[in-house]
């Protein structure tokens, strides 16, 4: 089955522009994201051509209306365009809220603060962790070293954000080069 940004099986299941006014908690039907920035796209509504209304999360937190157009011909910071994401099932717009809540406060991460789990990891406010395949490969290259007890710590979370962002960099532009052949 080939990706489609926006397939008529989703199209069909967005009510037109304004029928669900009034309605407090929405339906969220179709999701949009950069993958390589913060930005995200909930619709609820849809014109049939062009004009969706919805969810969306960038600079602000907000329900306004967005275009297929701008979707389509938008790029993130590193030149990748907007996805959809084909795994989101309809969800009620407080819980897109609930899950897509800021923090006033962004944790900071102290050099010699550990991490034994993903679960303390969330508990100190740090929203994903590394994929555990990242963070033995890591460790194979001396990247970072585990403590006893396999614990991470705030300073090895830093070098790992730092070398997942230099390794997707070079990603992107290998892959840049490939589509320009």
């Amino acid at each position: 089955m080939s990706y489609e940004f926006f397939p008529m099986n989703v199209r069909n299941q967005l009510p037109d522009i304004g029928a669900t006014e009034g309605e407090e908690d929405l339906l969220m039907i179709a999701k949009w994201f950069t993958p390589d920035s913060n930005w995200t796209w909930f619709a609820s509504e849809f014109d049939g051509a062009n004009l969706f209304f919805g969810w969306v999360d960038g600079f602000e937190q907000e329900l306004g209306y967005f275009t297929l157009a701008e979707l389509m011909e938008a790029r993130g910071p590193h030149g990748l365009p907007i996805e959809r994401d084909i795994d989101f099932e309809p969800t009620r717009l407080s819980e897109v809220k609930r899950m897509h809540s800021r923090q006033p406060n962004s944790p900071s991460l102290e050099p010699d603060q550990e991490f034994t789990s993903t679960q303390d990891a969330k508990a100190a406010g740090i929203s994903s962790a590394f994929p555990m395949k990242f963070v033995l490969r890591a460790v194979r290259y001396d990247i970072i070293k585990l403590k006893p007890g396999g614990k991470l710590s705030g300073g090895d979370i830093l070098k790992l954000s730092e070398v997942f962002a230099r390794q997707f960099e070079a990603e992107r532009q290998r892959y840049s080069r490939q589509a320009a052949l």
